[in-house]
């Protein structure tokens, strides 16, 4: 039996320069993958002098059982020279023995054969010798036994040495008590049926040789006891003295190849005695066990006793609030610390143990499922259910990390198909849901806290813009964020915490709208807070695409995520374009209604009319210069040119609506031709004014209708101020795009002066075209307050308006008919208070005029 078969190396290598070129090649690859695989993160790179500590250790240890190897072959080259120069030499000396012996032969020409005596005694002499040589080994067992003992002891890397000595001493016993057994049965058939009784020396003979050899077993056991040892220690031996560890397991091989020959000696001879009819004694019929299934037990014996100690001291800490390294450690923080050691053990054992062992063993795999037995109940119970909801967020935060590493550590060690990395992947996407939640909810309180907090409201040292310090600190926190999980959570996972933090600021967003539409509509707003909550929301608006770019050059190479997060972050960023758009309009609003009570509630009076009291119209451009004035610094131009370019629409719309509030059933102008010059007079006047600022005009958003558009008005184009097919590069604002922009005004004065709605047909469309039902109301009203149209006129007209109205017109190049807006402008609600009742009373007059006597009956009451 070869003692080393089972650790030959499967190939020798010669020293062929191209071949370790050729294995160079290969180690450097490998070491190129490790490295880009280990060392992806700058973090890692603490972990380097580990890895060239492990690395030193496999040098180590390759080297010494390389130069075992080499000096095994060097040993056995120089034993075979000497025994070839030994056998040379006697053979010379038996050639010549020989050649003497021949010629003695032939000069006596005698032959031993012819003398039977001496031939007795020569065979005789022959005996004598090889029974004294062997009683003197007999005799010399014990001595050779503690000699073994002793050896053994002060040397164990003699262990192999041992073993081989001991195996002779063993077969000598046992084949010496087979003997002595055999003869024993041979002498018991021969004597039965003889009625004799003799004494029998055998067992008196058999006891005393047993007590002689009882040394042999003591050996065997003591070696077996080594071995043993040596299992159970073989990660601190393979770290230590890994040549030992080595010969260990030749051992177990020799012996299991061993036991197998004898097993199949065994089976032979029971297939012989079969074949010829003889029944098997018990001791022909004993099995030898196999050597390696035991050590394979052993060794999954020893892994699972290592994984209960770790999980002991956790189960321990769990219960009782204390054990030996984890002190102080939460559930979760303790469990990854025991999953680490145990995850190192293996790295250990696959960088260093197995490379001591035959791969038939499955060292890993074994670990594997002893780890699993215990690890994936326990991360169930720590992290699953009511558990869960008690972790803080940092635990799981690491807790994440850490079963990524576990994944990819099982991965790594060849079990990438494993069922436990299912319910892994589970548990981890079950925690990543919850960190998620943890960190929406915790930054939506710090949201909360920076929107609720007495806002600072500063200028800026560039510009004089107003601003809070409400956007710098809200993506400090979101930057803070992505930061931990980049550090703490694999690269997939990043994405995902920008987007939750993306989905805080969605809700952040809808809590500023309500602002806008409660706080400001309500007069909870000044003029310097919306100016800020405009800038800020700009801010913002920055802020989202630079937080794009920067995660999406964190998640390079993973197109998927980055188009995800890009959609989100520029739909937020859209959001605050719009919330910033409508903070202006909000503004603006406020601007209008200061001008409500000392404007527009005047318009259309007595005073107004006949031009009695203080001019009305010129108060507007005094009241917008003088808002201006501190706008312009407080608001950037381009904010600023859309707040003028929305004052406006608004100073216009609301001149042309506020006729509206004169309609009470009793009001009517004296004179509708004057009133008509007096709108005529107001226009000009508003004319002149917007005139001055028709360059500001132009950059929010004046432009002329038809003209074609290739690129976007601007970044936060979301007013909905523009013509279609407006160019915002090209165009060139003229006082016609504002005699367009104030054509209402103009229409309305034509309504108002006509006492027939043929006449004004083109006008009152128009106004449909652009206000729609409030249009139509607004021609309802001119109609109502003329002084020359009688009730039943008024009617009549008002009647036809809404026919008009609900006609609708036919589109451009089409012949169908395409209706007017029929949604009413909220701001413009109130305004109806008298309007409507107006026009239901002359119905119902006409209706009852006509119930008594007709029309001619109603003319003569009137």
């Amino acid at each position: 039996m070869s003692s080393s078969s089972s650790f030959r190396p499967s190939h020798v290598v010669d020293a062929d320069p191209s071949l370790m070129q050729k294995l160079n090649k290969i180690a450097a690859e490998n070491a190129r993958k490790m490295i880009a695989q280990n060392f992806q993160d700058p973090s890692s790179l603490d972990d380097i002098a580990v890895l060239d500590m492990q690395l030193e250790k496999q040098l180590a240890i390759i080297e010494g059982q390389l130069n075992s190897a080499v000096q095994g072959k060097l040993d056995s080259l120089k034993r075979a020279v000497d025994l070839m120069d030994e056998s040379v030499s006697k053979l010379n000396k038996i050639n010549a023995g020989i050649t003497n012996i021949d010629e003695k032969i032939s000069k006596t020409n005698t032959q031993i054969s012819n003398f039977q005596y001496l031939k007795k005694a020569h065979n005789a002499r022959d005996n004598l010798l090889k029974v004294i040589n062997q009683v003197n080994f007999f005799a010399e067992v014990p001595t050779k036994v503690e000699a073994l003992k002793q050896q053994l002891y002060d040397n164990p890397g003699s262990l192999k040495e041992v073993y081989l000595e001991s195996v002779k001493l063993e077969s000598l016993r046992a084949t010496l008590m087979k003997e002595m057994d055999s003869a024993r049965r041979h002498r018991r058939r021969s004597t039965i049926g003889s009625g004799l009784h003799e004494y029998d020396p055998d067992s008196s003979v058999r006891r005393k040789v047993e007590d002689h050899l009882k040394h042999v077993p003591e050996l065997v056991a003591l070696l077996q006891q080594q071995i043993q040892t040596n299992i159970h220690n073989m990660f601190d031996l393979a770290d230590t003295r890994p040549e030992d560890l080595v010969a260990t397991f030749e051992i177990i091989e020799m012996q299991q190849e061993y036991n197998q020959r004898r097993n199949q000696a065994i089976a032979a001879k029971q297939e012989e005695a079969l074949q010829n009819g003889e029944p098997n004694t018990e001791g022909e019929i004993m099995v030898y066990p196999n050597v390696i299934s035991d050590v394979q037990t052993r060794i999954k014996q020893l892994l699972d006793m290592m994984v209960e100690d770790e999980f002991g001291n956790w189960q321990r800490y769990e219960e009782e609030g204390e054990s030996v390294g984890l002190t102080n450690q939460s559930p979760a923080n303790g469990l990854r610390i025991v999953g680490t050691r145990l995850l190192q053990r293996m790295e250990e054992c696959r960088n260093i143990v197995m490379l001591c062992l035959p791969p038939h063993y499955d060292l890993l795999f074994i670990f594997v499922e002893s780890l699993e037995k215990r690890l994936i109940p326990a991360l169930l119970m720590t992290c699953g259910g009511e558990r869960l909801e008690k972790m803080i967020v940092s635990d799981i935060l690491d807790m994440i990390s850490w079963l990524e590493y576990l994944s990819s550590s099982v991965e790594n060690f060849g079990f990438p198909e494993r069922e436990s990395l299912k319910k892994v992947a589970s548990l981890r996407e079950e925690l990543m849901f919850e960190y998620k939640e943890r960190i929406k909810k915790q930054v939506h309180t710090w949201f909360e806290n920076i929107r609720n907090r007495e806002k600072e409201i500063t200028q800026n040292i560039k510009d004089e813009t107003l601003m809070t310090s409400m956007p710098e600190d809200m993506f400090n926190i979101i930057h803070a964020q992505v930061a931990v999980a980049r550090e703490k959570l694999p690269l997939e996972y990043v994405h995902e915490v920008a987007i939750a933090c993306m989905q805080v600021l969605q809700d952040m967003q809808r809590l500023e709208m309500q602002d806008l539409t409660t706080k400001a509509m309500s007069g909870g707003m000044d003029p310097e807070t919306l100016c800020a909550m405009v800038n800020d929301n700009e801010n913002m608006y920055e802020k989202c695409k630079e937080f794009s770019d920067s995660v999406t050059r964190i998640l390079a190479e993973r197109e998927t995520e980055q188009k995800i997060l890009v959609d989100i972050a520029d739909e937020v960023a859209y959001q605050y374009s719009k919330i910033a758009t409508q903070a202006v309009e909000t503004l603006g609003h406020c601007i209008v209604e200061v001008l409500d009570e000392e404007v527009y509630q005047k318009l259309f009076s007595v005073d107004w009319e006949e031009q009695t009291g203080p001019e009305i119209i010129p108060v507007v451009g005094a009241t917008l210069d003088d808002y201006g004035s501190d706008l312009q610094r407080w608001l950037q131009y381009y904010h600023y040119s859309k707040l003028m370019r929305f004052l406006l629409t608004q100073v216009v719309d609301r001149y042309v609506m506020s006729i509206r509030r004169k309609v009470d059933g009793v009001f009517v102008f004296r004179n509708e031709v004057r009133v008509s010059n007096a709108i005529v007079q107001d226009h000009k006047v508003l004319l002149e004014y917007f005139e001055n600022h028709l360059e500001t005009l132009k950059h929010g958003g004046l432009r002329p209708v038809g003209q074609s558009s290739s690129a976007p008005v601007s970044k936060t184009s979301t007013y909905n101020l523009l013509p279609a097919g407006a160019n915002a590069q090209t165009a060139d604002p003229t006082p016609a795009l504002l005699l367009q922009e104030m054509e209402s005004i103009h229409q309305l004065s034509v309504v108002i002066s006509c006492r027939t709605l043929n006449n004004a047909e083109s006008c009152a469309r128009a106004l449909f075209r652009k206000y729609g039902i409030d249009g139509m109301k607004v021609v309802q009203a001119c109609f109502l307050c003329n002084p020359q149209l009688n009730k039943a006129d008024k009617a009549v007209i008002c009647d036809n308006v809404r026919k008009l109205f609900d006609q609708g017109e036919l589109a451009n190049g089409s012949n169908q008919k395409v209706p007017y807006a029929s949604r009413p402008l909220e701001e413009y609600v109130s305004f109806d208070a008298g309007l409507d009742a107006t026009v239901q009373n002359h119905q119902d007059a006409v209706q009852k005029a006509k119930a008594n006597s007709g029309f001619s009956a109603f003319f003569r009451r009137r």
